[in-house]
């Protein structure tokens, strides 16, 4: 199983210049769930990711639970539609690569 190719930008917030982290777009505490094995494939549970900046990963994880995230958002387009990631990605887009926010 290939995992997608390492962007240059964050896939959320599209800064440039970021370590990237890979966040799980199926969390992996949500694999063994029958709901979520129904409805994908064990590929699709282990390589869907996202590249995230490090900040934007922080964010999600306390924006969205998991269970969340593996029912509702687990694609990119999905989280870019949730309400505080939109705010949040807004509020970081111009901040230096290392920028920390301090939750």
């Amino acid at each position: 199983m290939k995992l997608p190719d390492k962007p240059t930008r964050c896939q959320l917030c599209s800064r440039a210049g970021c370590e990237l982290t890979k966040h799980h777009l199926f969390p992996r505490a949500t694999h063994r769930s029958q709901s979520i094995r129904k409805q994908t494939s064990r590929e699709q549970r282990v390589t869907s990711i996202a590249w995230l900046c490090r900040p934007c990963h922080s964010a999600i994880h306390r924006f969205i639970s998991e269970k969340q995230m593996a029912r509702h958002y687990h694609s990119v387009e999905q989280l870019r539609q949730h309400e505080e990631v939109i705010r949040f990605c807004q509020w970081i887009a111009d901040k230096p690569p290392g920028f920390q926010p301090k939750f």
